[in-house]
This record gives C-alpha cells, sequence and structure tokens, in this order.
C-alpha cells in the first residue's frame, strides 16, 4: 500500500492560526480544494515567533591583556564601546575567575590627545582576588551584557638555571 506525503489539507500548528477561505475570495484556488488564509504571524496562546528563520545579533567580543600594576588602563575599543567620556562615567561590571561579579567605577586621566579611562578600586579588586603586582591578566570584553570578564591569569615564570 502506497502511503501519500501530502495531505490535501494544511496542518493546523500551535503557531499558525488559519482560516478557510471560500473559492469566491480567492480566485486562484480549484473549487474542488479547501484554501487556507493565515490570520497571525504569531500565536497568542505559543508566546512565541513563528519565523524558522534566526537572526542572530552580532556579538562583539574584545579580548586584550594587561600587565597587573597599581592602576588599569582600558583599551581605547572598550571606553568607546562602554560610550565613557567626562560627562558619562558610570560603573562597570567586572567578572572574576570564579564568576563572582563585581560593580567598579570609571576615571578619566588626561593624556596627550584626549582621556584614557580606569577603574577605581582597582587595587581593592586586585586584593580581593588575591592577585599580587607583575602576573598577566587577560580580559574578555563582552559589548552585548557590558560586562568586563577576567578569563585567564598567567603568573610569570622564570627559568632557573642549573649549576654546571
Amino acid at each position: 500500500m502506497a502511503y501519500r506525503t501530502r495531505s490535501k489539507s494544511p496542518k493546523l500548528d500551535d503557531c499558525t492560526v488559519l482560516k478557510k477561505i471560500s473559492p469566491a475570495e480567492n480566485k486562484q484556488a480549484k473549487p474542488k480544494r479547501n484554501a487556507f488564509r493565515s490570520l497571525t504571524s504569531t500565536a497568542d496562546n505559543a508566546g512565541r515567533k513563528c519565523s524558522t528563520s534566526k537572526k542572530f545579533k552580532k556579538t562583539v567580543v574584545v579580548e586584550f591583556n594587561k600587565k597587573a600594576e597599581s592602576r588599569l588602563r582600558l583599551p581605547a575599543d572598550v571606553s568607546s564601546h562602554l560610550c565613557l567620556s567626562l560627562d558619562n562615567l558610570h560603573h562597570v561590571t567586572v567578572q572574576n575567575e570564579k564568576y563572582e561579579l563585581s560593580k567598579l567605577g570609571t576615571r578619566a586621566k588626561k593624556s596627550r590627545k584626549g582621556f584614557r579611562y580606569g577603574f577605581t578600586k582597582w587595587l581593592a579588586f586586585l586584593k580581593s582576588n588575591h592577585i599580587e603586582f607583575g602576573p598577566t591578566l587577560f580580559f574578555t570584553y563582552v559589548k552585548s551584557s557590558q560586562r568586563l570578564m577576567l578569563t585567564k591569569v598567567v603568573h610569570k615564570i622564570t627559568k632557573k638555571r642549573g649549576h654546571a
């Protein structure tokens, strides 16, 4: 016995609401077949969109590394994504390696051509995460969440020379 792969009437999905229309309303429909019209693109009961294509936002990720010092200067592209200016100095969420969040205030310092931006209470952040001066800190900044993440801390490796 052969199975039909297509049915004459469309399947009613929980995402689309269809209304049966008469052949007089749709001149392209043949009189013996049923024609349907979509009433809504989203179903109110389902609470989701009907489109099958998903558009993803381009997440801008900026990765940089800095040496652990008494101050941290943000790169120019990170400070521009944060929209930092003299009039707009705000708190930034910083995530450490243990996924704990803390908010650090920003400060501006005059440089040759403009301003450089850094964090207030940076020493307290280093102390609370048991980071001394000297190691290289690897950061990732995600624009969509406006979060600066400390991804890795690499301590300075010194080679010991053997005595001959």
